[in-house]
């Protein structure tokens, strides 16, 4: 409809002749654009009658970009069937799409069907079915609530804060059972999707919370604000290094979030080898004052490529003292050297483990590097690279017996000839053989042919 703008002012001033107020709504799906032009009184109620799981609806969420365009948008989720489906699971599908709705900015969620005997709230009679519980744990705790992001959990479960009045709240799963330790506040409790109440057990000496998490998501209730606040805001100015033996400035920010000055000490933890000067702080800090904490960190010539964890502890004294742990990732290397190294089980019982290095530097460098493969109880294999310019660079080893070598780790170390980077990659020999076809080794030139 090209004239939607219009048409919604003259349904709305024919529908206000009857003395109401009246907010127009429009039912729209995933697929069409919603509308750009900004109108008052009017909203947009988009459908979810594909059952788009937690990951899906994020995705579509993300196109539509809720929050902005017209007015409030609103979310409507159908809940899994009962037919092939245990109750659990319809719980848990029926949490993370209500949660993702919400931090993905939904201004309402309204449950479809809600007297349908598949996947209806209510029976034909009115009472409560089974997923009725879950529903108003979720509504109930959620209702209001402000989106303020999600911690850095050491297992890296996913988590989802918010705020309301004084309190926050996070929604926490994890696929792979794990366990979380994070201090929540004193009077921080937690319920399953169906409201129980859980058993929150905290370390004596951290005062940490220990959460035992599952698939199934926990909510966290009465969470101290501040706290959850402070844990958000502290952060590292640059969080990352360049694969390059020697040191790296960095500071560590925050900003006191409580209601009163604060006096502080921070310590940094990072990964054994790393030498950071210095690594403890004393602080003060106004009620809503920035804080900067400078450091300088010295890698070792064998720290790996990627994500390392990376944690600080303050000890916060304002009204009574605080111990809160910040998890925060740490990346080794900007991206402008990447490597990156498959192994596969070959026809034969041989292990082929194939090195890619990627050269994105910009301005654009002519990088040389000599490449060690280090395995365990066996002599280190070399390869040489030269003369390696805009693109990628590929070698291959081939080690005898790879099934004494699955589950070893292995070390892959690059060092740039005449030049300081030095890129390091360990891996565990055989964990994703499985996903892969199998492959039978040609006799000539190296190459491989796929067996189907």
């Amino acid at each position: 409809m090209q004239n939607l703008t219009e048409t919604l002012k003259n349904v709305k001033s024919q529908l206000d002749l009857i003395g109401r107020d009246t907010h127009v709504g429009i039912h729209w799906d995933w697929k069409t654009p919603l509308p750009d032009n900004h109108m008052t009184h009017s909203f947009v109620a988009i459908n979810n009658e594909e059952r788009l799981n937690a990951a899906e609806l994020a995705v579509e969420l993300q196109k539509v970009k809720l929050g902005s365009g017209m007015g409030p948008h609103w979310v409507t989720l159908t809940p899994l069937p009962k037919t092939g489906y245990e109750p659990e699971e319809r719980a848990i599908d029926l949490v993370k799409r209500m949660v993702t709705a919400k931090y993905m900015g939904a201004d309402a969620i309204f449950a479809s069907s809600v007297f349908d005997e598949q996947h209806g709230l209510l029976n034909q009679n009115g009472s409560p079915t089974l997923l009725f519980l879950p529903w108003r744990t979720v509504s109930l705790a959620l209702q209001g609530a402000k989106y303020i992001g999600s911690f850095n959990m050491p297992n890296k479960s996913s988590n989802f804060v918010f705020a309301r009045d004084q309190e926050a709240i996070a929604v926490v799963w994890n696929e792979e059972p794990t366990e979380e330790e994070i201090y929540l506040g004193e009077n921080a409790y937690a319920t399953d999707v169906w409201g129980k109440r859980i058993l929150l057990e905290r370390d004596e000496t951290t005062r940490r919370h220990k959460l035992l998490v599952t698939r199934s998501p926990i909510i966290l209730r009465k969470c101290n604000q501040q706290v959850a606040y402070w844990r958000l805001a502290a952060q590292f100015e640059k969080g990352k290094s360049k694969s390059e033996y020697g040191g790296h400035a960095d500071a560590v920010l925050g900003k006191n979030t409580f209601s009163q000055s604060v006096q502080g000490k921070a310590v940094l933890n990072v990964p054994k080898g790393w030498e950071v000067e210095p690594r403890e702080w004393t602080f003060n800090a106004g009620t809503g004052e920035d804080f900067r904490l400078e450091t300088f960190m010295t890698l070792p010539t064998n720290a790996s490529l990627g994500k390392k964890d990376v944690s600080i502890d303050f000890d916060i004294f304002a009204e009574r003292k605080y111990s809160i742990r910040v998890h925060r990732p740490y990346h080794v290397g900007l991206g402008d050297i990447v490597i990156k190294v498959t192994d596969r089980k070959l026809e034969g019982n041989v292990l082929e483990i194939e090195q890619i290095i990627v050269n994105n530097t910009s301005p654009l460098e002519t990088l040389q590097f000599r490449c060690s493969l280090f395995i365990p109880s066996m002599k280190r294999m070399q390869r040489f690279i030269t003369e390696l310019k805009n693109g990628q660079d590929r070698k291959l080893y081939y080690l005898p017996n790879a099934d004494r070598l699955k589950g070893k780790e292995l070390w892959i170390r690059a060092e740039q000839v005449n030049g300081r980077r030095i890129l390091n990659y360990r891996w565990t020999v055989g964990e994703n053989w499985e996903a892969q076809e199998p492959v039978t080794q040609k006799a000539h030139k190296g190459q491989k042919t796929r067996v189907r």
